[in-house]
């Protein structure tokens, strides 16, 4: 792979991980706690939908929850 791939690749990695780490935090915020599916959820929304803003993500989450249900109780609130 040409070093300049590598870059590339990197830039668009680090801008995903980016973009995961403000998805969790936002939804830690919403929920008052951290939910397992959180990970798989913002890893979504940020290499799939891209998502930006608040109100979007916040939709894909409740989506989310509901076609993913889960048997964990939150149990780690803030």
């Amino acid at each position: 792979m040409p070093l300049e791939d590598d870059l590339k690749t990197n830039k668009e990695f680090s801008g995903r991980q980016e973009k995961r780490v403000w998805a969790i935090e936002q939804l830690i915020r919403m929920e008052g706690c951290l939910d397992n599916r959180m990970y798989e959820c913002a890893d979504h929304a940020a290499s799939i939908y891209n998502v930006k803003n608040r109100d979007s993500l916040y939709t894909l989450w409740m989506d989310w929850k509901r076609n993913h249900p889960s048997t964990y109780p939150p149990n780690n609130r803030l």
